[in-house]
């Protein structure tokens, strides 16, 4: 069922996204997830575990650890770990932003990044930035699978909204 456009909404699409893109990587033989293609990160390997990396820095962020480094395909080489990495990842942040009250949506967070520097940024910024982020990421994927004959399922915000709502 389509909801509003808000968090709950936003993080129903990630989800959805994030599973769709899962079901298509489990489709690869295990050297078309590690062929090195370029395109961003080297491959889908690569591409996923940094997804699945990035999205729980920021939810170790919100718990006061910033991580010095993000995971990377040689840290997580199998496609099971990788993939439960980020549907945890996905689940821990997603569980975090729905726990949020709005009016601490604007609350900044104070964390320092992969170079060891203090930033700060509102909540709703990252809130927004881990989806955005793992949408660029997941269209890299795409085409990385596409280059190699394969076809990707689509994981367009659009085509969800479409999905969930009631077409009749």
């Amino acid at each position: 069922m389509l909801i509003e456009d808000d968090y709950e909404s936003l993080y129903s699409y990630n989800s959805w996204a994030n599973e769709r893109t899962v079901a298509t990587c489990r489709q690869l033989t295990t050297q078309e997830y590690e062929r090195k293609i370029g395109g961003g990160w080297p491959s889908v390997r690569d591409t996923l575990v940094h997804i699945a990396s990035a999205t729980k820095a920021w939810h170790d962020r919100f718990h006061g650890n910033s991580p010095p480094r993000l995971l990377t395909g040689a840290d997580v080489p199998g496609i099971d770990e990788a993939i439960e990495r980020l549907l945890a990842a996905d689940e821990a942040l997603r569980g975090f932003v729905l726990a949020t009250a709005a009016q601490d949506r604007g609350k900044i967070l104070a964390y320092r990044n992969l170079k060891g520097e203090t930033k700060k940024v509102p909540y709703w910024a990252v809130f927004r930035h881990a989806v955005n982020h793992a949408s660029y990421h997941r269209g890299q994927i795409s085409t990385m699978i596409r280059s190699m004959g394969k076809d990707p399922r689509p994981t367009d915000l659009a085509f969800w909204a479409i999905v969930n709502t009631p077409q009749g």
